[in-house]
């Protein structure tokens, strides 16, 4: 942004720090004022050139910790959720993961397809990883986690077994990583 709009992002941060003990018409004020303010400042092919490019610099300094690592790597949380965060900018006015591929399918820069296969790998990634930070404060090791852990990894990804469930996370982001790399290198409106 220009550095005008330095002014203007101090300003919406300090109203919505207010809001929280506002009135509801205020916030509706700043909400509008937000939507309409990264609906001018966000185009899609910038929005969709820069996720490509934090993509990639994200790779280099954060690089996968292995298979079980759901938050890092391509195809996982972060890559997803920079796909989400173009969808939202590019496509509507919204801040979670489901409407920014939803954002995507809008600006023709996602299919319905790749946005449902960019969910299943964002649901099961923040499964695992939900469980992970609750077992562990590394990244998962199915060697180094007790018996009662696995159970409950198993149970929140409705698997059998942990060779499987790590077969279908590595399946899984593997095709999420293709779209997402698909998405990146086709023009807007061929989703």
């Amino acid at each position: 942004y220009q550095q005008n709009d330095a002014w203007t992002w101090e300003h919406l941060a300090l109203t919505r720090a207010r809001v929280i003990t506002g009135d509801a018409g205020l916030a509706t004020d700043v909400e509008a004022f937000r939507a309409n303010l990264i609906a001018e400042k966000s185009a899609p092919k910038s929005a969709l050139a820069s996720v490509k490019e934090m993509r990639n610099r994200v790779a280099e300094a954060k690089p996968s910790d292995g298979p079980w690592d759901a938050k890092l790597g391509p195809g996982r949380l972060l890559d997803l959720e920079l796909v989400a965060q173009a969808g939202n900018l590019a496509g509507q006015a919204a801040r979670d993961v489901a409407s920014g591929f939803a954002g995507g399918v809008a600006i023709g820069w996602l299919s319905d397809a790749d946005s449902a296969a960019l969910t299943r790998a964002y649901a099961l990634c923040w499964r695992v990883q939900m469980v992970a930070r609750l077992i562990s404060d590394k990244t998962l090791a199915p060697d180094r986690i007790g018996e009662g852990d696995a159970a409950f990894l198993l149970r929140e990804t409705a698997e059998e077994t942990l060779s499987v469930l790590e077969d279908r996370l590595t399946t899984t982001c593997a095709a999420a990583a293709e779209v997402i790399d698909a998405c990146l290198d086709r023009p807007l409106g061929e989703g």
